[in-house]
């Protein structure tokens, strides 16, 4: 399945677990190299009946990720790397979702969490493969896979 039925079943997610709350708009940004008219009109079905969730498309030149670790990582996978430089400056919390995330509750609380004056917080994962995953690339089991 591509990527792209996921992300519109992320969006989906989002739009039947998240409360509305009165002069507060969601603001969904996906960083891509391309989107097809196709793709984009299945994000936008997925938030249509949601006022308050708006879809923002930023094209990425894929070339700024030049000479990473493309072995073990798609180029994908470092533009987390680059969310500040892409997303405007005015944003003062980002919450990252891979394609694949499923939303079931409300994520409201991510963004009032005391993050101590980290940049970065995540969430280690506990499943089955993400032993395989650690092996695969490489990782201390001890630092844990996110």
């Amino acid at each position: 399945m591509p990527m792209r039925n996921f992300l519109a079943v992320c969006f989906k997610s989002i739009t039947l677990s998240q409360p509305i709350v009165e002069n507060e708009t969601y603001t969904l940004h996906v960083l891509t190299d391309k989107l097809s008219k196709h793709s984009i009109k299945r994000l936008k079905e997925a938030i249509k009946e949601r006022a308050d969730i708006v879809l923002q498309i930023h094209y990425v030149d894929m070339n700024l990720l030049q000479g990473l670790d493309a072995e073990r990582f798609t180029a994908f996978t470092f533009l987390r790397l680059i969310i500040p430089n892409i997303l405007p400056a005015e944003i003062e919390r980002v919450l990252y979702l891979d394609t694949d995330t499923l939303i079931t509750n409300s994520i409201l609380s991510l963004f009032s969490l005391d993050m101590k004056g980290k940049a970065v917080g995540a969430v280690t994962q506990n499943y089955p493969s993400a032993k395989e995953n650690i092996k695969r690339l490489n990782y201390d089991v001890n630092k844990g896979y996110f």
